[in-house]
């Protein structure tokens, strides 16, 4: 992408990380079609584990769209509420039989053309993990596509 079509607002000029997200910050991400049906998000529409999104604090809702991939700007944009990134799952591993913690977070993570760039990660036990189990991404990804809602909606 050109630097030209990226807004100045969003370049990062230096400016330092902000990890204070007040509760009610929204949270912008992008979506194709397929992924949405009958004015509803399907799950699969919440990327896991490190998913990014783009934060309200720093950018506009349509600004997800500027960035990575071809025909984006045809996509839909969703949002969501930092209060409602489901935390904490607790489960149990009966090969150790011991718990596990799994919480989620928002941490923002800015690029050079992206200032509001921002992911959702996943920890396990207090420490980052890549890996999560089928059962539990799911159940984040439908706890999570229960409070998104459609800002604009595909092309």
């Amino acid at each position: 992408m050109s630097a030209q079509r990226i807004p100045s607002r969003l370049m990062r000029n230096n400016r330092k990380e902000c990890q204070f997200f007040e509760l009610e910050e929204k949270l912008f991400q992008r979506f194709n079609q397929l992924l949405e049906v009958q004015g509803h998000l399907y799950p699969n529409s919440v990327r896991l584990p490190d998913f990014s999104v783009n934060r309200q604090k720093f950018s506009r809702p349509e600004d997800v769209l500027l960035f990575d991939f071809p025909n984006c700007l045809e996509w839909g944009v969703s949002a969501f509420k930092a209060k409602y990134i489901p935390t904490p799952f607790i489960v149990h591993d009966t090969n150790k039989n011991i718990n596990n913690i799994f919480e989620f977070c928002v941490w923002h993570d800015p690029e050079e053309d992206n200032y509001s760039h921002s992911e959702v990660r996943g920890l396990k036990n207090n420490q980052r993990f890549k890996n999560i189990s089928k059962k539990l991404k799911k159940s984040f990804r439908f706890k999570l596509s229960e409070k998104l809602e459609i800002l604009k909606h595909p092309k």
